[in-house]
């Protein structure tokens, strides 16, 4: 079994909308979900956008065999404590990012799925004229400072306690 991912359209403002369903036949209009739980996820994605695979970071409430049901039944997620990583099957990951997410919970406490945020204009790569720029900025820093009068800092001597 794997799980579903879900994508909205991009978004100029907001960037783009994820929704990974952990819980098979989750339907989100049918199913209340009755907490959600702020994260981190740290995810791999494609060429076109598409999530390869994920990682995150299980709150401490939900560290519970009933809270991580879903996880148990796929190939695709492993629990390593306190983390979850999961593999998208026929995605390859180029770029990894971290973004904000949420984790739904059923009124049971299970983890049915997560909401993931991400906007590009957040988290551009850096350009190879971006670190050529960067490299001559700190080299001019280093050459201003070479033209100032340095002074020494003389730490007194450590005493080892040998106990």
């Amino acid at each position: 079994m794997t799980f579903h991912v879900e994508r909205t359209d991009y978004d100029p403002q907001d960037g783009f909308l994820y929704y990974v369903k952990f819980k098979p036949m989750l339907e989100l209009d049918k199913d209340e979900i009755h907490a959600r739980i702020p994260v981190q996820v740290c995810i791999s994605l494609s060429e076109t956008g598409d999530i390869a695979d994920l990682m995150f970071e299980v709150p401490k409430t939900c560290r519970t065999d009933h809270a991580l049901t879903f996880f148990k039944v796929p190939n695709d997620a492993t629990y390593v404590e306190p983390r979850i990583f999961v593999a998208m099957p026929g995605q390859n990951g180029d770029t990894v990012i971290n973004a904000p997410a949420k984790l739904d919970l059923d009124l049971a406490g299970r983890i049915v799925g997560m909401e993931i945020h991400w906007s590009p204009s957040d988290h551009m790569p850096v350009t190879e004229e971006d670190e050529l720029k960067q490299l001559q900025i700190s080299a001019a820093d280093v050459a201003e400072r070479d033209d100032q009068p340095s002074t020494t800092v003389v730490s007194p001597p450590v005493r080892r306690c040998d106990t």
